[in-house]
């Protein structure tokens, strides 16, 4: 038997801010953290419901990434409850990764609640290794869950149910 401890040192940052795609905020720029961030690419996913109920996100998003770098691509994509119940998001997550050319020098971002975080951070750890992922949490059940807690993952069955059987064996 071989028995030995490795160090790992793991930096893990938690921002605070509003309107995360307005021109003044600076708050994702840090979070991107990166020297050379003109030629990074960004897909940025938004839950359809948040950017249907603020109409304005979806053009702050595009605006605020092209001013970061040429290579963006920013969609939405359907979310809720049923997200983590099926792959069909997860599914779209790995064709976007591939269609997009998607790496470990890129960054996905993902808006939403938190089973649409749950299942986009699941497609991207799935789809390629070391891809970056910010999780921009639309709710604060979502801010502690899939936030900060950064879980991923679905119910690859479905929600499954207990049962019991009656039937004598």
């Amino acid at each position: 038997m071989l028995e030995f401890s490795i160090p790992l040192t793991f930096r893990h940052r938690v921002f605070f801010t509003r309107d995360i795609f307005r021109a003044k905020n600076q708050t994702l720029r840090e979070a991107i953290d990166a020297e050379d961030i003109a030629s990074k690419r960004i897909l940025c996913v938004i839950e359809q419901e948040v950017a249907a109920s603020n109409p304005q996100l979806v053009a702050e998003a595009q605006s605020y990434l092209a001013n970061l770098t040429k290579h963006t691509t920013v969609l939405t994509l359907n979310g809720g409850e049923n997200a983590k119940n099926s792959t069909e998001l997860v599914d779209q997550i790995h064709r976007l990764v591939n269609t997009h050319h998607i790496d470990r020098h890129s960054y996905v971002l993902c808006l939403g609640g938190g089973a649409f975080l749950d299942a986009v951070g699941f497609g991207t750890a799935t789809a390629h290794r070391g891809i970056r992922l910010i999780r921009l949490p639309s709710t604060t059940l979502s801010q502690c869950d899939s936030g900060v807690g950064v879980k991923n993952g679905i119910n690859l069955f479905g929600n499954c149910l207990l049962y019991t059987s009656d039937a004598a064996d």
